[in-house]
């Protein structure tokens, strides 16, 4: 990787590892960018379309993925009914002059249903230096 790409995923990385407070997160950032070189980016999916995408930060300290999760069908589009065609869902009213309220063909675009995503601290997994020092 280049030195902006390594900075890029330090960035992403920082996303997950900030989660936990400051003095645990420091530490382990620390650790992240000092191990950069055995870490590997993994990335699969669609460079246009947001939320079709997965990706996979590994190295020697931490593990972190990210992975929308979605079914296609009716629940996973935005608006209601978008899985029908028409933008319209059965049963809906009138509603803003657009026919059953839903959205337009051209303006739907399916969104992910729940978003999966792990951060494992792979010098404490599970927790055990927490565990140990109590």
């Amino acid at each position: 990787m280049t030195a902006a790409q390594r900075d890029m995923l330090l960035d992403v990385a920082a996303a997950w590892v900030n989660i936990v407070n400051d003095a645990a997160a420091r530490p382990k950032l620390a650790e992240v960018r000092a191990s950069i070189a055995d870490t590997y980016f993994l990335w699969s999916g669609d460079l246009t379309r947001p939320g079709y995408a997965y990706f996979r930060l590994q190295g020697p300290t931490v593990h972190i993925e990210y992975a929308p999760q979605t079914t296609g069908g009716p629940g996973s589009a935005r608006g209601r009914g978008a899985a029908r065609g028409d933008g319209a869902a059965a049963g809906d009213g009138a509603r803003g002059g657009r026919r059953g309220g839903g959205i337009p063909p051209g303006e739907r675009q399916l969104d992910p249903t729940h978003v999966h995503t792990v951060y494992r601290d792979m010098t404490n997994d599970y927790g055990k230096k927490f565990i140990a020092a109590r």
